[in-house]
């Protein structure tokens, strides 16, 4: 599975390959991104929630997110307004919609 990141506090763009899929990705995702009040992809999350992390530039961030070229897209900041959607089938995981 990829995922497309958006980090807003970094400035930054990632494709992250997790390690864990379905129901465990939206625990893994609900325990380490939305239970912190701010969110950087640092090495300490990066170990936290595994995988690879890639880190892209604005251009190709751009050319997967218009493509969808990966299965989900999240969107890190504050607690209150990350997100994680998967596009097959539109479900979001967020601090109010935690059911994935």
């Amino acid at each position: 599975m990829k995922i497309l990141v958006d980090e807003e506090y970094g400035f930054a763009y990632w494709l992250w390959k997790p390690e864990v899929e379905g129901e465990n990705l939206v625990r893994l995702f609900q325990q380490v991104v939305l239970a912190d009040e701010k969110f950087f992809v640092n090495d300490n999350y990066k170990k936290r929630l595994g995988g690879t992390w890639e880190k892209l530039d604005y251009e190709e961030f751009d050319r997967i997110l218009g493509l969808k070229a990966c299965e989900a897209y999240a969107f890190l900041h504050d607690s209150e307004d990350s997100f994680l959607t998967f596009w097959k089938n539109q479900k979001q995981v967020d601090k109010h919609n935690t059911s994935g």
